[in-house]
């Protein structure tokens, strides 16, 4: 998962993401409920669509607000926090 990922919900702007429909960066961002569009980076005709789609409710105001709780999962802190958990477990169960 790239890094940047972190750093561009952190923005709480559109995203235009090229990736994969299934993988894991679409999953980040279905969670995070961030205004996003995700087409495949091979893909010229999905890339113009989600470009365009996101232009357009950028530019009519349509845009909807970053839902904060949403994209709490994914700082930094709450991230090293869940990491910490499954780490105290996996050592909970070892011993």
């Amino acid at each position: 998962m790239p890094a940047k990922l972190y750093e561009y919900l952190g923005a709480g702007r559109p995203i235009l993401a090229l990736a994969e429909l299934d993988g894991d960066i679409a999953w980040v961002l279905r969670e995070s409920k961030v205004l996003h569009r995700i087409a495949r980076p091979n893909d010229i005709a999905a890339i113009k669509q989600a470009l365009d789609e996101l232009m357009s409710l950028v530019n009519t105001g349509a845009e909807p607000a970053p839902d904060p709780n949403a994209l709490q999962r994914f700082t930094r802190e709450s991230m090293a926090q869940r990491f910490a958990e499954c780490l105290n477990e996996v050592t909970r169960v070892s011993k």
